[in-house]
C-alpha cells in the first residue's frame, strides 16, 4: 500500500461510525450484569461487562469524526462563499449552522414520530414521563431535553447526547474562529473545558475535548499523516493495536482525560488495519451509513419495548448478534419508509430553502 492510497474519505468515516455503533450496542446491552449469562468470568466480572464498559468510547468516537467532519465541511463552504463574493459574514455562518441541525433533527424527529407513540402500547404514559409539564416536551422533541432536566424528563435516556452535539454545533462557528488564529489554542481551550468540567452539565464539558481534538486532527490532516509515518502494514497492525489496548488499560484510571484518545487510537485502528480486510470492510461501512439512525432508536429495542426478546437468547454472543441484525434491519426499512413517503426530498428542499 502507497501513502497516496491513505485517504480518510466518505468511506473511511462510515467505517470508523460502523465500529463506533458496535461498540455503542455493547455498552448498552451489557453494562449491567444480571440480565444475561456471562460466558466468560475472570476475578468474578464478565468479560461482557467489561467490554460494554469500554464501549463507552463510542461517544468520543462519534464526536471526534462529527469536528472533524464540520471542519471539512466548513472549509469547503467558506471556500465556496469566496469564490462567490459572499464572504463568511455571520448570515452565512448561521446559515451553514441551521442547515446541519436540520438534517441532524430531521431523523431525530422521524424516529421521534415513529418510535415514541409506540410507548402507548407498553405502558409509557407521555403525560407521566413529561411531568405534565409542555416545557418537558418541547425540549424532548427537540433534542435538548438533556440540558434543563438533565434527562429526567424523556422519552430515551440515551438521547442526552443529542444535547450535547447540538450545543456543539450550535457554537462551532466561534471555534472555528478560533482554530484560524491557532490550532492549538483551540486544542488547549478543549483540554481546559475537559480538566475543569462545570457541575451541572460534566458531560457537555468532559466531550468537548474530543469534538475539538477531532477538529485539530481534520485541519492538520493528521489522520492520513500519521497513518504514512507508520509506514508497512505490520507497523499499522502493531503500532496501532499497541495504542489502542494501553489507551483501553489508561481508560479504567483516567477516564475524562483518556477517552479522546482512545476514540483516536481506535479510529487510527479503523482506518488503517480494518478497513484493509475485506468483506468485514464492507460490514462495518454499511452498518457506519445507519449508525445515526440506530443510535436514535436502539434503546427502544433493547431497553424499552423488547428487551424480554433480546436477551431471552441467554448468552452474550448471542445476544449482540441478534441485536446487530435486528436493529440494521430495521434502520434499512426506516430508511425504506423515508423514501416511500419523500421524508428527505421535503428536508432537503426546506434546506435549500434556508440556504437561499
Amino acid at each position: 500500500m502507497t501513502d497516496k492510497q491513505l485517504v480518510f474519505d466518505k468511506r473511511q468515516t462510515n467505517i470508523a461510525k460502523g465500529v463506533a455503533l458496535l461498540l455503542l450496542l455493547c455498552h448498552h446491552l451489557f453494562l449491567k450484569e444480571g440480565g444475561y449469562t456471562p460466558l466468560i468470568v475472570i476475578n468474578g466480572v464478565s468479560v461482557a461487562g467489561t467490554l460494554s464498559s469500554l464501549g463507552k468510547v463510542c461517544v468520543a468516537m462519534f464526536l471526534f469524526l462529527s469536528g472533524y467532519g464540520l471542519y471539512k465541511s466548513f472549509t469547503k463552504y467558506k471556500l465556496s462563499l469566496t469564490n462567490n463574493n459572499k464572504g463568511t459574514h455571520i448570515k452565512s455562518q448561521i446559515k451553514y449552522v441551521i442547515c446541519h441541525l436540520l438534517k441532524l433533527l430531521s431523523d431525530y424527529w422521524f424516529i421521534y414520530i415513529i418510535f415514541v407513540p409506540l410507548g402507548l402500547l407498553f405502558g409509557r404514559s407521555f403525560l407521566e414521563i413529561y411531568h405534565y409539564n409542555p416545557l418537558c416536551f418541547f425540549a424532548d422533541f427537540f433534542g435538548l431535553s438533556y440540558l434543563p432536566f438533565k434527562g429526567e424528563a424523556t422519552m430515551n435516556a440515551t438521547w442526552w447526547f443529542m444535547s450535547i452535539i447540538i450545543v456543539y454545533y450550535i457554537v462551532f462557528p466561534l471555534l472555528y474562529r478560533i482554530q484560524e488564529y491557532s490550532n492549538e489554542l483551540l486544542l488547549c481551550i478543549g483540554i481546559a473545558f475537559l480538566l475543569l468540567p462545570l457541575p451541572n452539565f460534566r458531560e457537555l464539558n468532559t466531550y468537548l475535548f474530543p469534538f475539538v481534538f477531532g477538529m485539530y486532527v481534520s485541519k492538520a490532516d493528521g489522520i492520513v499523516a500519521l497513518g504514512a509515518r507508520i509506514g508497512s502494514m505490520v507497523n499499522r497492525v502493531l503500532c496501532c493495536s499497541l495504542a489502542v489496548v494501553s489507551f483501553a488499560c489508561f481508560r479504567f484510571s483516567v477516564f475524562s482525560v483518556n477517552d479522546g484518545l482512545f476514540g483516536f487510537s481506535i479510529i487510527m485502528f479503523s482506518f488503517l488495519v480494518l478497513s484493509r480486510i475485506p468483506l468485514l470492510n464492507k460490514v462495518l461501512e454499511e452498518l457506519g451509513k445507519y449508525s445515526g439512525l440506530i443510535f436514535m432508536f436502539h434503546t427502544f429495542i433493547i431497553g424499552y419495548y423488547f428487551s424480554n426478546y433480546i436477551y431471552w437468547f441467554k448468552y452474550p454472543i448471542l445476544i449482540y448478534l441478534v441485536t446487530v441484525v435486528v436493529c440494521y434491519l430495521i434502520a434499512r426499512l426506516l430508511t425504506i419508509v423515508k423514501r416511500v413517503i419523500r421524508y428527505d426530498k421535503l428536508i432537503n428542499l426546506v434546506i435549500s430553502k434556508v440556504k437561499g
